[in-house]
């Protein structure tokens, strides 16, 4: 069953309407609840996509009014990581581990044993074992206190196999730079020495046009070949042997379907598709990176709150900015490189509330100062900030989060998808 097909099956309960009746609320809780555990529980083509929609649904009609359950909203986000770890979305799933431990003020081991599980998944190993630990503490039962130190001891022998795997990699990577370093210094000092040994040949040749033609037949600097007419000194006379060796290496023209063979901006020996020989080389590709990366940000989706609230708002970015840009291909020993970074990226937001048909707008802006092909981009944390003081910010803390859960992780999935399609190229 698709994602689609599945939640087609869901509708009635998905968009029915929130009662102000307590009963039934809890009623409709139950039900989603149920529903969603099905879905994640059946034995064949399990669908925790649809589990996540349902169980989210649920938390909706919990918080429809002040004093929401605790131990409901605790419950529900925990299912809910539980759902994205099964999905592989790590990311998604520590948001929710995260809700979960703040709906319980962090005393419900539960939480900490989700926290831990997406962070282990995100492979932050260290961050894992922390969770885990502060599960251990909070832990009421000898069974919880045996599964959270079964979980420490996992998570620390994957962090020993992550951090030799990590540094076998950075020494092989550190190995291949030293190696691509001398060969620049080769070929640097060879072309030196070339020049060099020219330049001294050109002067004893000049010797021997100064002394070697007695009658001032020729002018310095020129010498007769074996047919008996007159070059330069720095001409290179070659023998029948030597061109024998050389061979025919006259441009020829080329048929059109070569040429459409060849037209290609790439080989496999990462270089151009003249470079067949794999040597050393270096393109630019920062206006292209730039203008590739704006478009993604621009496309994001516009958010929208739940319109029954009193703060009800959506947001929309408005504008992108990038500040200084490096995007090069550099390729060489018949391996290729894709390097880039960005500085100063920008989201400049519009937040729009809806006050009975009397709109009010916000201006916040949401800015990534370094963002690089050498960093892990699940730990960049970007800066939000408003046009305003913050003080004079209209439901400044829930503008803050929602920028925060929304616009920040779908952010840095554009930096991916960018860095997906630069490794193309």
């Amino acid at each position: 069953m698709s994602h689609l097909s599945g939640l087609a099956a869901h509708q009635d309960v998905l968009k029915a309407p929130i009662s102000d009746d307590p009963s039934r609320r809890t009623a409709l809780i139950s039900e989603l609840k149920s529903r969603a555990k099905v879905c994640l529980t059946m034995k064949s083509g399990k669908l925790p996509q649809v589990a996540v929609k349902l169980y989210e649904r649920a938390v909706e009609v919990a918080q429809h009014e002040s004093g929401s359950n605790e131990d409901e909203l605790k419950a529900l986000y925990s299912n809910i990581s539980m759902a994205y770890v099964m999905m592989s979305k790590y990311n998604e799933a520590l948001e929710a581990a995260n809700n979960c431990i703040d709906a319980s003020d962090g005393k419900w081991a539960k939480g900490w044993f989700r926290k831990g599980r997406a962070l282990s998944g995100l492979r932050k190993y260290a961050k894992a074992i922390t969770a885990f630990e502060e599960g251990l503490d909070v832990a009421q039962t000898s069974a919880d206190s045996k599964l959270f130190k079964k979980e420490i001891q996992k998570a620390q022998v994957a962090q020993d196999q992550y951090e030799k795997a990590k540094q076998i990699e950075e020494a092989t990577e550190k190995l291949e730079k030293e190696k691509d370093r001398k060969r620049i210094e080769t070929y640097a000092a060879s072309k030196k020495s070339a020049k060099s040994k020219s330049a001294t040949e050109g002067k004893e040749s000049g010797k021997e046009a100064d002394i070697g033609d007695n009658d001032g037949s020729l002018m310095k600097g020129y010498k007769k070949r074996a047919d008996g007419s007159t070059t330069s000194y720095f001409d290179t006379e070659r023998s029948a042997r030597d061109l024998e060796l050389i061979g025919d290496i006259a441009p020829k023209r080329i048929s059109r379907e070569e040429a459409k063979s060849q037209d290609s901006s790439t080989t496999n020996t990462g270089g151009s598709a003249w470079n067949q020989a794999g040597t050393f080389e270096e393109k630019d590709y920062s206006t292209w990176a730039k203008q590739h990366l704006s478009t993604l940000l621009k496309d994001l989706p516009e958010y929208e709150s739940d319109f029954n609230r009193s703060d009800a708002h959506s947001i929309e970015v408005e504008k992108v900015t990038i500040g200084e840009v490096t995007a090069c291909v550099i390729a060489g020993r018949k391996k290729k490189k894709n390097i880039w970074q960005f500085e100063g990226v920008k989201l400049f937001l519009n937040v729009h509330f809806l006050d009975e048909g009397k709109g009010q707008s916000e201006e916040a802006t949401l800015t990534f100062h370094d963002v690089g092909s050498d960093e892990d981009i699940d730990d960049i944390e970007p800066e939000i900030s408003f046009k305003k003081s913050v003080s004079e910010v209209r439901a400044v803390s829930v503008i803050k989060k929602n920028i925060k859960n929304y616009f920040e992780p779908r952010a840095k999935d554009c930096f991916r998808d960018f860095a997906e399609s630069f490794r193309s190229k």
